[in-house]
Formats: structure tokens, C-alpha cells, sequence
């Protein structure tokens, strides 16, 4: 588990993303370790890999707990990384009620990139677009979170 959470795998170099592996590991970790986040400057599926990432740290950080209890905290501020891609300015488009605050895109100098942006799109929610499993406006945190997202109120 540390080996995945620490060493970037080989670079499988598949056509579907040149940026890092798709078939092992996290082929992103270059990002995840240096920015706590994965930028739109250097790397493909940003939102799927930093949710994931921040998933699989906590993940870690639990499983430390027993294995190697001074690893917690590191795995633990880790999987907050999440949100350092969290834009509290960012409106939805084209829908009938709007909705503020959505992950970003988010550039290596820690500035995001809105122009244009669209959180209920994912360009072709391919292996190189900014999501791959779902589109951005779907990734609201839960009621009651310290962001200010305006959920339905059916949720």
C-alpha cells in the first residue's frame, strides 16, 4: 500500500493519456505529492484522480492506524487535497437553478482556470478529459460540509 501511495508507477504510454499510467497505480502521483491536487497543466482526468487520491490517502491513513501509526497524519492531511481544487465562485451554466462552488480546474501556480468552464460538462469524459467517471456539478460535498454549495433541497 505505501509503494502506491509514494512511487510513481512506469508510464504504461497509452494513446487514451500520455501523461501517466492507466492501467496501475496512481500515474498522477508527480502532482498529487508536489500540489496536493492534481493540475489541468500536466496531467488528464484532474477531478477523477484528486477525488480518488484523496480517497485511497484516507483509506491509508486508517489502515496506518494499526500498521504504522506514524504515517496517520500525513495520509490524513493528504486526503484533503480534495479540496484545495474546491472554487467557491464557480456558478453552474445553462441550468434552471444555479448553484455556486465546484471543483476547478487548477493550474500547477495555484491559480484556477473558470474561463470557460462549465462544472455540468466534462468535455468528452474520456481518459483526457478533466473527469472520467462523472461530471463535476454530480461531486457536491455533503450538507452541512464547511463549503457553501448550494445543494437541492431534495438532497
Amino acid at each position: 500500500m505505501a509503494k502506491h501511495a509514494e512511487v510513481l508507477p512506469s508510464n504504461t504510454y497509452s494513446l487514451d493519456d500520455l501523461t501517466g499510467s492507466v492501467k496501475e497505480g496512481r500515474g498522477a502521483l508527480y502532482d498529487w505529492l508536489d500540489y496536493g491536487y492534481i493540475s489541468v497543466d500536466r496531467s488528464g482526468r484532474r477531478f477523477s484522480r484528486t477525488v480518488e487520491y484523496a480517497l485511497n490517502d484516507f483509506a491509508f491513513s486508517q489502515v496506518a492506524k494499526e500498521e504504522s501509526p506514524r504515517d496517520v497524519q500525513k495520509y490524513l492531511n493528504r486526503s484533503a487535497g480534495w479540496q484545495l481544487i474546491w472554487d467557491h465562485s464557480v456558478e453552474s451554466v445553462n441550468t434552471s437553478q444555479v448553484f455556486t462552488g465546484f471543483l476547478t480546474p487548477k493550474f500547477t501556480n495555484g491559480s484556477f482556470n473558470s474561463t470557460g468552464y462549465n462544472p455540468v460538462l466534462c468535455g468528452e469524459c474520456e481518459w483526457s478529459a478533466i473527469s472520467y467517471e462523472a461530471i463535476p456539478f454530480g461531486r457536491f460535498p455533503l450538507r452541512g460540509s464547511p463549503f457553501n454549495a448550494t445543494l437541492p433541497s431534495s438532497l
